[in-house]
């Protein structure tokens, strides 16, 4: 059973709760697909750090929206980031996984863009 409790950060009252495996599954393949369609806010909330998490995560593990944070400061966003770590703990350890792979993944894809391809010549200027 999903588990969730009623919170309040700086004023302002949200409920966090743990997150199914189908929303687990679109997160990871959020994280994991570059491309992405929306507007200003959506595109900010999707990259800017909250933690080791983005602000739209935020979203996800509550029923915050980004009208209900835009005026908190950081340090509100690193409380109620960790408010849903203590509800669901198991999914924070998932995610840092995840992350770790995605910049793995993306340092060797990289890597292997700057070596040249079976039977083509070393280059003189690169490594």
């Amino acid at each position: 059973m999903i588990q969730s409790k009623q919170c309040e950060v700086a004023g302002l009252s949200f409920t966090a709760r743990e997150m199914t495996v189908g929303e687990i599954t679109d997160w990871v393949e959020r994280r994991l697909n570059p491309h992405f369609e929306g507007d200003g806010a959506s595109v900010a909330a999707r990259f800017l750090p909250v933690g080791e998490l983005v602000l739209e995560d935020l979203f996800v593990l509550t029923d915050l929206t980004f009208e209900d944070v835009k005026d908190l400061g950081y340090q509100d966003l690193a409380e109620i980031l960790n408010q849903c770590r203590e509800l669901d703990p198991h999914f924070f350890s998932m995610a840092s996984m995840v992350t770790k792979a995605a910049k793995t993944a993306s340092s060797m894809i990289a890597d292997a863009a700057k070596s040249p391809g079976p039977g083509e010549p070393k280059s003189e200027l690169g490594p």
